[in-house]
């Protein structure tokens, strides 16, 4: 399993990396949706998106509806991690009419690192 955390707080993305990295986890990084995909698109190894909502250049919404076109990313599984609430979140996505159905999971912020450990190892 490889992945990538898009976050523009870099302070959050290191420490998450960090962390990561130290469980064995093989993962990417990126300060916003944009970049995201070109790391994706770079690395045919990431299956996994840990994905924040609320950043500059492309937001999390924005992202999702760009992988959701894009056929050589509907692979990949999605777990949004944000301040913004779940049902938030849910309610934006539907009345942008933004496709969710990537999303395996929602952690939200402050992130519980044994939390993102488990998603990650089911998903």
């Amino acid at each position: 399993m490889s992945a990538i955390y898009i976050d523009d707080d870099a302070i959050t993305r290191f420490f998450v990396l960090k962390s990561l990295k130290m469980k064995g986890f093989n993962i990417h990084e990126a300060g916003n949706g944009k970049e995201g995909i070109e790391v994706i698109k770079s690395n045919s190894d990431i299956d996994t998106v840990l994905l924040d909502l609320n950043m500059p250049v492309m937001n999390g919404y924005n992202f999702l509806n760009e992988v959701s076109k894009d056929t050589s990313l509907t692979h990949l599984k999605i777990i949004v991690t944000s301040a913004v609430g779940k049902d938030i979140f849910v309610k934006e996505a539907q009345n942008n009419n933004i496709s969710i159905n990537q999303v395996v999971g929602y952690l939200e912020k402050p992130i519980h690192l044994p939390d993102l450990i488990s998603y990650l190892s089911v998903n």
